[in-house]
């Protein structure tokens, strides 16, 4: 999933295919190998519920962060609520 919205965002920025394919491969496996440096490797040994965790912790703070093509806003559920108003 990651991977997709990496592709999707570099193609955005770069105008070749094969060049922002090979940009987000590049990127996520520097940022994979980040996580599991500083996050995941302190886990091992301990229940596998906290690696869940952490995941959906991860994903929850990263695609929850992003602002308007990748996610919603809060002002704008907020105006959808009130819209027949």
């Amino acid at each position: 999933m990651l991977g997709a919205f990496f592709a999707y965002t570099t193609l955005l920025l770069v105008p070749n295919f094969w060049v922002g394919l090979v940009l987000a491969t590049v990127f996520v496996g520097i940022l994979a190998l980040g996580i599991e440096y500083f996050m995941f490797r302190r886990l091992y040994g301990n229940d596998p519920i906290f690696h869940l965790l952490l995941t959906f912790g991860l994903a929850y703070d990263f695609f929850g962060s992003w602002p308007e093509p990748f996610g919603v806003g809060l002002q704008n559920e907020w105006c959808l609520l009130y819209q027949d108003r």
